[in-house]
């Protein structure tokens, strides 16, 4: 008789419903689950990167020379020397640093870039950001600390079509 069985009866003596099943006592999962079997081979996912989501990443430490188009989001915590085209959000990290050219739909900078940025939608410079060159975004956000030396335009055409209150148009001349 094994150990458990034994205790099991001598403190359950009247009540055999509380008794654990022998099957219970003795179970050594031999082979993984398949759940288990899912984490070991998502591993990626237990270090905070999500295997299925489209975003490239140059780290720090790395630096690349040339030319890159991508249409998922893209990190730079390296160096990067060339031109960056992505439909997708672009950041350059705290430690990444950028020369040339960057097209994209949204960029996040906390870090260094030096030439010609176009963001189609908010380019965002965080506290630790420094930029130089020049800049053309229909949104900008400058967080305090931040370094902007660069020419900006903001998708401002020569004449822009406003309408009034009543439904006519106006054609506003640049200042």
């Amino acid at each position: 008789m094994k150990w458990e069985e034994t205790l099991n009866r001598y403190f359950n003596t009247t009540d055999d419903e509380n008794q654990l099943p022998e099957s219970t006592t003795d179970i050594t999962e031999k082979e993984p689950t398949r759940k288990v079997k899912k984490k070991a081979m998502n591993r990626s996912s237990t270090l905070g990167i999500d295997p299925n989501n489209n975003q490239n990443r140059i780290s720090q430490g790395t630096k690349i020379v040339g030319d890159i188009t991508s249409s998922g989001s893209f990190r730079v915590d390296g160096e990067f020397e060339g031109t960056i085209k992505s439909s997708g959000k672009v950041v350059i990290g705290e430690t990444g640093t950028l020369k040339g050219t960057l097209h994209s739909s949204e960029v996040e900078v906390e870090g260094k870039i030096e030439g010609k940025i176009v963001v189609s939608e908010l380019l965002s410079l965080r506290s630790t950001a420094r930029v130089q060159g020049e800049v053309i975004t229909s949104k900008l956000a400058v967080e305090p600390g931040a370094t902007f030396n660069a020419s900006c335009d903001m998708n401002s055409n020569a004449n822009r079509a406003i309408k009034t209150l009543d439904g006519r148009e106006k054609t506003e001349q640049p200042a």
